[in-house]
């Protein structure tokens, strides 16, 4: 089955070209050749908003122009969509997904790892403890406890 390509939606009226390349390189090239054609009109690091068009409206999010075309791919094309194989939640680039299970699963379930003064409870590798790892011990002031986590987490 032959997918459609995505269409640009960039400007108050959308070109409406077909994008054969959604990759954040793709799209830039099509940006600086179809809607910032002066040679001063584009620099990557000059700051703009960003003019594609959704249903609800104009995109109103400011970056820099060379990242236009990864938030593009990323937020409107969703190109780099990645799902977490354990709860399901949907994410658009690969090291949300990192940090996601890194540290907030909720679908990831116990091991009964121990290390250092943290249980873990995610099914990965224990590598350092994450804010919901460490056990609170109520005999210590939580300054100290503060103190002692990071301390572990940045020998780790």
């Amino acid at each position: 089955m032959a997918t459609t390509p995505a269409q640009c939606c960039w400007g108050s009226t959308p070109c409406r070209v077909p994008l054969e390349d959604i990759s954040a390189a793709g799209i830039n090239r099509h940006l600086k050749e179809h809607h910032f054609p002066g040679h001063g009109d584009w620099h990557p690091r000059d700051r703009g908003i960003c003019q594609w068009q959704t249903r609800a409206g104009r995109c109103t999010t400011e970056a820099f122009y060379g990242n236009f075309g990864k938030h593009i791919a990323t937020v409107h094309l969703g190109a780099m969509q990645r799902i977490c194989t354990d709860c399901g939640e949907i994410f658009s680039r690969n090291d949300a997904l990192t940090r996601h299970l890194e540290g907030y699963c909720p679908g990831l379930q116990p091991s009964g790892c121990q290390s250092g003064n943290h249980v873990c409870v995610h099914n990965t590798i224990c590598r350092r403890p994450r804010k919901h790892d460490l056990q609170v011990n109520a005999a210590v002031p939580m300054l100290l406890q503060v103190h002692i986590s990071l301390t572990m987490w940045y020998r780790n």
